[in-house]
């Protein structure tokens, strides 16, 4: 049985309330440690991306481009919602129907074109349509439209890191100054935390069930595996601190929970989509459900976040 978050076992008088000092540096290292690193490996992934020539240059380069980009989901915070970059780089469903009728066309494949594309057919999974969908990139309109789309991604995660390093860094660090993107040091915290409570609600009803992806890629559960590194990284760096200063046990919980979600969806055979209804893929399931419960009960109990609704939420 699982225990009650320490918050919720302790009479009022016992709980100390926290001061801004370790949440401010929990907000900071995760900001300095995980996030700007995360962006400069994003920009410098779809940069080699964008120089990759042949068809297995391309798909290496793609994969090795997805997983920064994919960690980066642990902390979807700042410009990347605020500019409508995630939805240039990684727009879900594809309109294949319409990027087959751009390769069928006559007019020129430029920056020009991609530039007047709407989001669908465009980004990371419109990308995967061209490279995983052809054994060769011999029709030069589709090896065109690959490599604008390469070039296009680099672009956007140069944009991306651009303002993390132009300036949002320090108004998300700055909590309270003016011009900083949280009010109080509360609200940055809780925004780490919704961001891990949504990911992981994302995986489970979601990447778990319904995979991502384009036939031939596999990588779906690639994803997956990414998503948990990030939201290890965030764990590690930001919030286990806080969680363990108030609750040892919760903390090396959340600990094992992470290493068994690791260890379950390393053990999923590939290809994926041939094993969702089998038991490896169930038990990758259970073991992130065991995240998802830490994050949203224990978690958010102990250091008394508030939840707010998700973008899916609704849908």
């Amino acid at each position: 049985m699982r225990p009650w978050p320490l918050l919720l076992v302790l009479g009022a008088c016992d709980v100390v309330p926290y001061g801004d000092g370790p949440r401010r540096a929990a907000v900071h290292d995760v900001a300095e440690q995980v996030i700007l690193p995360t962006q400069e490996e994003i920009e410098a992934t779809a940069a080699a991306l964008d120089e990759a020539d042949t068809l297995d240059e391309l798909r290496a380069a793609w994969r090795d481009a997805r997983d920064p980009w994919m960690e980066s989901e642990a902390f979807r915070i700042g410009p990347v919602k605020d500019q409508l970059i995630d939805s240039s780089i990684d727009q879900w469903p594809i309109d294949a129907v319409e990027i087959d009728a751009v390769l069928a066309g006559i007019e020129p494949i430029d920056e020009d074109a991609i530039d007047a594309l709407g989001a669908s057919k465009k980004g990371f999974h419109a990308l995967e349509y061209l490279i995983f969908g052809a054994d060769d990139l011999a029709d030069p309109r589709r090896a065109a439209y690959a490599a604008e789309l390469a070039a296009d991604l680099a672009e956007h995660a140069t944009t991306l890191r651009a303002a993390w390093t132009g300036g949002y860094f320090d108004a998300f660090v700055d909590v309270g100054a003016e011009g900083a993107a949280f009010e109080t040091i509360k609200e940055a915290v809780d925004a780490l935390i919704n961001q891990a409570v949504f990911l992981t609600e994302l995986i489970v009803d979601g990447k778990l069930v319904a995979p991502i992806e384009i036939a031939g890629s596999d990588a779906a559960i690639d994803d997956v595996a990414a998503n948990l590194r990030g939201l290890r990284r965030i764990w590690e760096v930001g919030l286990r601190g806080l969680v363990d200063a108030r609750s040892p046990g919760a903390a090396l919980r959340l600990d094992a929970e992470l290493d068994a979600a690791d260890a379950a969806i390393a053990a999923v055979p590939r290809p994926f989509a041939g094993a969702l209804d089998g038991p490896e893929a169930a038990a990758a399931l259970a073991a992130v459900r065991e995240v998802r419960l830490s994050f949203t009960v224990d978690v958010v109990a102990i250091l008394g976040a508030t939840l707010s609704f998700n973008d899916n939420d609704g849908d």
